[in-house]
C-alpha cells in the first residue's frame, strides 16, 4: 500500500525542516480544533419543584470560593468540552433565597478506564463553603445581578459557553442570593436569511458604483447590535470597524460613507432569521463579520 505520509528523498536538512512543518500544521489543526467555543452544560436549579439548566456557574463568579472549589476537585476529573469546569452543582429556590445542595464530579479510573459520578453534598463541603456555610445550608448569597435558567432544546444555538438561549427561560433579578424578580418567557425563532444564506445578496446591493476608489478591494465590515423587527426586518446596526486586508488599512468611523453603506444594504436584505429572546427580537449574533468584494471586477 502507498504511505499517504511519504517523505521525499531530501537531505537530512531539509527533511528536518519537512517534518517541522508537518508537526506544526498539525498542532494547530488540533488547537484550532479544541478551542472551538461549545455550548456549557449548566448547573441545575431546582425552582418551585421544577428543573431548570441555570446559564451561569454561580461558584465560579466569587474567585476565592472557585479556588478553593478547584483545589478540591480530584486529579483525575475528567473535563468534557460542555463541560470545562468539571463539575455541575445544583441549587434550589426556597423563600426566595437561592441554596447550594450537591455537587456532582465526574472522574475517569485510568486503571479500570471508565468514569464514575462522586457527589459531594452541603455537609461534605463545609471547609469550602466556610464563609457561607451556616446550620447545615450553604446561601448563595455571593451571587447578584441577572441570571437566566431554562428549559426545553436550543432555540438561538449560538455555540459558545452559556450564551444559547432555551426555548423557555426565566430571568431572575438576584441581590446577594436572594431572588428579587422571576420573569418567565417562551422563545421562540422565525425564518429567514442567516448570514450565510445572505452573503449573495449583499454582495449584489452593495452600491459599488458610489465607491468606484474602492472597486478591487475586499472590504470587512465589524458589525454589531443589529436591531431587529419581529417579521425580520433590520431597524439598524453598528459598525464598529471597517477593514483592508490587501491596503493593512481600518477606518472606525460610523458615519463613514462606507459604514453608512453597508448599514443601508443589510437594512435592505429581508427577511432575515430572527429569534424572539426574552421580550426582544434579535439576531443569532450580537456581532458578526461581513465581507464584501465587487463581483463585477
Amino acid at each position: 500500500m502507498e504511505n499517504l505520509y511519504h517523505v521525499p528523498p531530501f537531505k537530512s536538512e531539509e527533511r528536518l525542516i519537512w517534518f517541522k512543518r508537518i508537526f506544526f500544521a498539525v498542532m494547530f489543526l488540533s488547537l484550532s480544533l479544541s478551542i472551538r467555543p461549545t455550548n456549557q452544560t449548566g448547573d441545575v436549579i431546582i425552582i418551585n419543584g421544577e428543573e431548570w439548566s441555570l446559564r451561569v456557574k454561580p461558584i465560579s463568579l466569587d474567585s476565592v470560593l472557585y479556588s478553593r472549589v478547584r483545589d478540591f476537585l480530584p486529579d483525575n476529573i475528567a473535563i468534557s468540552t460542555g463541560n470545562w469546569s468539571g463539575y455541575t452543582a445544583f441549587w434550589e429556590v426556597c423563600d426566595s433565597c437561592i441554596y447550594f445542595k450537591k455537587m456532582e464530579i465526574c472522574v475517569y479510573d485510568r486503571i479500570g478506564k471508565k468514569d464514575s459520578v462522586l457527589v459531594y453534598r452541603s455537609r461534605d463541603l463545609q471547609s469550602v463553603f466556610a464563609h457561607y456555610y451556616k446550620d447545615g445550608e450553604v446561601s448563595a448569597e455571593w451571587l447578584s445581578g441577572e441570571f437566566r435558567a431554562g428549559q426545553g432544546d436550543f432555540v438561538r444555538d449560538v455555540n459558545s459557553g452559556f450564551n444559547s438561549n432555551m426555548e423557555t427561560e426565566q430571568v431572575l433579578e438576584v441581590k446577594e442570593g436572594r431572588i428579587m424578580k422571576a420573569v418567565t418567557y417562551h422563545n421562540y425563532s422565525r425564518k429567514g436569511f442567516d448570514l450565510q444564506g445572505a452573503y449573495d445578496e449583499v454582495i449584489r446591493l452593495f452600491p459599488w458604483d458610489k465607491f468606484p476608489e474602492y472597486g478591487d478591494e475586499h472590504i470587512h465590515f465589524s458589525i454589531y447590535n443589529p436591531k431587529m423587527t419581529d417579521d425580520g426586518r433590520m431597524l439598524d446596526c453598528s459598525v464598529r470597524s471597517i477593514y483592508f486586508p490587501r491596503l493593512r488599512k481600518s477606518i472606525n468611523d460610523e458615519n463613514h460613507p462606507l459604514a453608512v453603506a453597508i448599514r443601508e444594504t443589510l437594512k435592505s436584505v429581508y427577511p432575515w432569521e430572527v429569534y424572539f429572546v426574552n421580550g426582544k427580537y434579535v439576531m443569532k449574533y450580537e456581532s458578526f463579520l461581513v465581507k464584501v468584494y465587487n463581483d463585477k471586477n
